[in-house]
């Protein structure tokens, strides 16, 4: 009797969980910061602006819409309940790099344009709070 208990104890212990599929659309606010960098290191930008914005994570195609192009998702993480998405692509060399908390709705996103032929880049950072919600139609 103790056997099958420990085996079905041991198989729970060792399942991984699903990982989610289909689409989540997130309603967000907040705020972001643009900072932009030249050949000779002046920095411009720095101010916080407000922004309103919606995201679209796809599982099931593993990307993540609303900064551009869509980036994909490197990770969907149980243990700190977060969706990690990052690409790096582009003449420009472009990189955006990004975590959705599932449970508080916490989205921190860092986008970056370096152009190689100036030596400029431009960095924007997203502080955002997000919500599901459903599409209208």
């Amino acid at each position: 009797m103790k056997a099958p208990i420990l085996l079905a104890l041991l198989g729970l212990a060792t399942a991984q969980a699903a990982e989610p599929t289909g689409t989540l659309t997130l309603a967000c606010q907040g705020t972001y910061t643009t900072v932009t960098v030249d050949a000779d290191l002046t920095q411009t930008g720095g101010k916080a602006t407000p922004v309103s914005m919606g995201i679209i994570v796809d599982f099931t195609a593993r990307t993540v819409h609303g900064f551009g192009e869509p980036v994909p998702i490197i990770d969907v993480s149980e243990e700190e309940v977060s969706v990690f998405f990052a690409d790096d692509a582009g003449a420009y060399k472009k990189t955006v790099t990004g975590r959705i908390y599932r449970v508080t709705g916490d989205v921190k996103v860092i986008s970056e344009w370096w152009n190689l032929k100036t030596y400029s880049s431009i960095e924007t950072e997203y502080s955002l709070q997000c919500k599901p919600t459903q599409r209208m139609f």
